[in-house]
């Protein structure tokens, strides 16, 4: 357990400086903004909260994933990047809107605490990319009792707090309008892949519970 929570930590060090610091060299006023300081955190907890999973996996995913995760992957990183570029560059670290500051800490405690819940319920089957075990069973605990995808839930509140925390117009767009369609995708993914493994089984499951949002989807 000590040696993944290594490699994790190791990986998170390992893109920091590509998705933080190396953005914002040529403002090196950024480095102190309370809103970077915050984002970076809150990226740095959401990774850290989740099992370890090694690079392969990334690179050559399982043919059931789909490319799913590199939707996610690109899609996370363009609402990261884009709010925090917009908030420093075009808005010059000056915009300073409390009440969207706090919606964004909200959303952030919320979506960090579900993620902490899903991946504790799920254990080693949590993983990255779309991956089924053969003794894997439904997972019908924790907050798995009430929605078949919170972790999935809890990675969208969680990408929604980055754009309210830099107060960014154009991160909530891409947020809308590419991340939530990304992982809708992964989710399509993933149910024809349980549907797949599991089948009437599973199609019970999804009639007797909700996708993300209880009464609504």
């Amino acid at each position: 357990m000590l040696k993944d929570f290594s490699k994790k930590f190791f990986q998170v060090f390992y893109f920091v400086p590509f998705t933080t610091v190396l953005p914002l060299l040529p403002y090196p006023a950024s480095f102190t903004s309370p809103e970077v300081i915050l984002a970076t955190a809150i990226g740095i907890i959401f990774h850290l909260l989740a099992p370890y999973t090694p690079p392969k996996s990334f690179l050559d995913p399982h043919e059931q994933d789909r490319n799913s995760t590199w939707f996610l992957l690109i899609s996370c990183l363009l609402v990261y990047e884009v709010s925090m570029v917009e908030f420093t560059y075009v808005f010059a670290l000056s915009r300073k809107w409390p009440v969207m500051l706090g919606i964004g800490c909200l959303l952030a405690l919320c979506g960090l605490s579900l993620r902490a819940w899903s991946t504790k319920t799920l254990g080693h089957f949590f993983t990255a990319t779309i991956t089924l075990e053969e003794n894997q069973p439904i997972i019908k605990d924790g907050p798995y009792k009430y929605l078949r995808h919170p972790a999935y839930l809890s990675s969208m509140i969680s990408a929604a707090s980055i754009p309210f925390i830099f107060q960014s117009p154009w991160g909530l767009l891409l947020f809308v309008f590419v991340l939530i369609p990304s992982y809708l995708y992964r989710i399509h993914v993933e149910e024809d892949a349980l549907i797949s493994q599991f089948g009437e089984a599973y199609e019970k499951r999804a009639k007797e519970t909700w996708r993300l949002i209880p009464l609504i989807y």
